[in-house]
């Protein structure tokens, strides 16, 4: 069920997650 839901999401919003998920690990790394 939630390998269907993964493959069912659209592109736009995986690539959406990935830049969030950039920006936290940028942002951290200059906190440091």
């Amino acid at each position: 069920m939630g390998t269907t839901a993964v493959v069912a999401a659209p592109p736009a919003a995986s690539m959406a997650t990935a830049e969030e998920g950039r920006g936290m690990l940028v942002a951290e790394a200059t906190a440091e």
